[in-house]
C-alpha cells in the first residue's frame, strides 16, 4: 500500500475516533491537520473539509470499508471434483 493512502487511513480513524469522543471538526484539524486559526478562518480553509472527509472515510472503514484492506472480497478455493 502506498504510504500516502496508508497515511490517509490512519488519519481517517484518528479524526473519527476524536468525533466519537465528541471533537469538533475544528479540533481534528488542529490536531491532525496542523489548523492554527480562529472561528471565522476556519470556516475558509480547506482544512474544513479535509476534517470532514477524513471523519467521513472513518465512517466508511468503521461500517465494513476496513475489508478493502483485507482485499476482499475472497475468492472461494476451487474445489477437485471429487470433493
Amino acid at each position: 500500500m502506498p504510504a500516502q493512502l496508508r497515511q490517509w487511513h490512519l488519519l481517517s480513524l484518528r479524526a473519527l475516533d476524536a468525533r466519537l469522543h465528541g471533537e469538533s471538526y475544528r479540533a481534528v484539524a488542529e490536531v491532525l491537520l496542523g489548523f492554527r486559526g480562529d472561528k471565522e478562518d476556519f470556516e475558509t480553509d480547506p482544512r474544513k473539509n479535509k476534517a470532514r472527509r477524513l471523519v467521513a472515510h472513518g465512517i466508511r472503514m468503521m461500517r465494513g470499508g476496513y475489508r478493502l484492506l483485507l482485499h476482499y472480497p475472497v475468492k472461494p478455493i476451487p474445489r477437485s471434483k471429487g470433493d
